[in-house]
């Protein structure tokens, strides 16, 4: 044995030393030598088995990052779900293997956090599922860390980026009454005369994010865009409390028009309010007499507005509820199956437009969207969502059928999301769907459904009495030698189980210690 590094000393009837002040190389397989002496000089030697030197921490490649695929339409700003957490890094160890990480969580005011450490081997990705009495809080900003230690036991420790949580959408606001909503006349380049409106409207706020922008419609009908040619986006002024915006006109108003305008708002997350409805009527001239010429004021109408639907739709009744009086019209909502001809064919899945799910890990939040499956000309009037257990009645398990409808208007928008208050959650190992219902007129519509989503809130499990087999490449032997150095199999038929959803694939990785990766596929 070659001491080149430590010579040999005498340590007496010693029967441990420590050895300060050496200078041992990095990347070196190194030993520990002892002979034992007796009486009459003669000696038997033993060494440890091999070792080597890492004298610096993992190095971070990829930061810890959330992943917002399933719970934001805003990437990297916070997140609708409060039940789940979604981390991604990447940390590299030239000398050792990185054999475990913590994943700990920090809120910005140092407020409760609904874990304190996660220990797990060496992942690159683990998704954080919160039962429902641990639910991220509203309105709280947190950070992840995430901290790798390699086989020397050093430790890097890295974080996300704040996270804003916000499940709840913006509050629905509306049209400002007191300060005028106005319109003018102009002619464009092409010698038409066309309009716009100068509009003002409050009372859209989210208190636990900042609303971020506003998506404005004007029609001549309840439910079209015909007006303000598709929807108009504004952002919002933080150094106001009422918004203000110009929109111009595909057509030219006059005295006594009727419009109607719906504005919602967005948040931070990229959840949306209710939709506000609003019918305006242009004032004739003889009200408009300190206007210019081809100019006007509108007035709110709050008052005997007409019925749009079956539903008992318009834009004076309370808030959420249905119109009554003696002009709501009678006609009856008509489903139409799918064997008519006038049908068109539509496919709806679970998850946002980007990604589509069958299975989700959320305890709180649903989302989908549809398109169509055809090439018909169809006009649709509108959309509407609901959620409820698969093969239920519509809306079972996610609202109160007592009190709430299950249905919610979206207009020509074909993705939602939506998330359960704090007192209901979704059930493990049950199966949702998502129920998209299009109307074709204000009476005649077709519902169509999702494949199954299933909540699925556990981890895969390995089995009993079931482990790797490594060696013999038909898997019938499990060898702990082998006397080749060119390839090397495993096998594991039924070693790990999932009984609410699937396994979907495996990671395989090769190393001198559990969990190390020196040699991986």
């Amino acid at each position: 044995m070659s001491c080149n590094h430590v010579e040999r000393f005498n340590a007496l009837l010693h029967s441990n030393i420590i050895k300060s002040n050496l200078s041992l190389p990095v990347k070196s397989e190194l030993f520990a030598t002892v002979w034992a002496y007796n009486n009459v000089g003669m000696n038997v030697s033993d060494y440890s088995n091999g070792f080597f030197i890492d004298n610096s921490p993992p190095v971070v490649r990829k930061p810890p990052t959330l992943n917002f695929d399933s719970t934001s339409t805003k990437r990297h700003s916070g997140q609708w779900d409060r039940s789940v957490l979604n981390i991604e890094w990447e940390f590299v160890d030239q000398e050792s293997p990185i054999t475990s990480h913590i994943i700990s969580l920090h809120t910005h005011h140092d407020g409760h956090c609904p874990f304190e450490h996660i220990y797990i081997g060496a992942e690159q990705h683990f998704t954080i599922n919160l039962e429902g009495e641990h639910w991220l809080n509203n309105g709280d900003r947190y950070v992840a860390e995430v901290t790798a230690c390699n086989a020397a036991g050093l430790c890097t420790t890295n974080k996300t980026e704040d996270l804003l949580v916000d499940s709840t959408p913006p509050h629905m606001g509306g049209l400002q009454s007191h300060i005028p909503n106005t319109w003018s006349n102009f002619v464009d380049s092409n010698n038409t005369t066309l309009s716009l409106v100068n509009l003002t409207w409050y009372g859209f706020y989210d208190q636990e994010s900042t609303v971020d922008k506003y998506f404005i419609v004007v029609s001549r009908s309840y439910y079209f865009d015909d007006l303000s040619g598709g929807i108009v986006v504004v952002g919002q002024n933080h150094s106001s409390a009422t918004q203000n915006a110009v929109i111009f006109l595909q057509e030219e108003l006059i005295p006594d028009d009727v419009i109607i305008v719906s504005i919602w708002a967005e948040n931070s997350v990229g959840l949306n309010s209710s939709v506000s409805k609003t019918t305006l009527l242009t004032l004739s001239k003889t009200h408009s007499q300190l206007l210019p010429e081809g100019n006007g004021m509108f007035v709110i109408q709050k008052h005997s507005c007409d019925i749009h639907s079956c539903n008992k739709d318009c834009t004076c009744n309370v808030v959420g509820k249905p119109c009554v009086g003696m002009n709501a019209i009678r006609t009856s909502c008509n489903e139409i199956r799918f064997n008519s001809s006038r049908e068109e064919t539509y496919t709806v899945h679970g998850g946002l437009v980007h990604n589509k799910i069958s299975v989700t890990a959320s305890s709180a939040c649903l989302s989908g969207h549809w398109y169509s499956s055809d090439d018909s000309n169809i006009t649709v009037l509108r959309y509407e969502w609901s959620l409820g257990f698969y093969n239920g009645i519509v809306g079972e398990g996610i609202f109160d059928l007592k009190y709430e409808s299950p249905w919610n208007d979206i207009g020509l928008r074909q993705q939602f999301a939506y998330c359960l208050p704090t007192n209901k959650s979704l059930i493990h190992n049950e199966d949702y769907t998502v129920y998209a219902r299009v109307w074709y007129d204000s009476s005649t519509y077709t519902v169509f459904t999702s494949p199954p989503i299933k909540i699925d809130q556990t981890a895969p499990f390995v089995r009993r009495g079931r482990y790797i087999i490594e060696g013999s490449s038909d898997c019938t032997r499990d060898l702990d030698f082998i006397n080749w150095t060119d390839s090397i199999s495993a096998c594991w038929t039924n070693v790990f189980s999932e009984q609410q959803s699937w396994i979907v694939y495996y990671y395989v990785g090769f190393g001198t210690s559990p969990n190390g990766k020196q040699s991986h596929v």
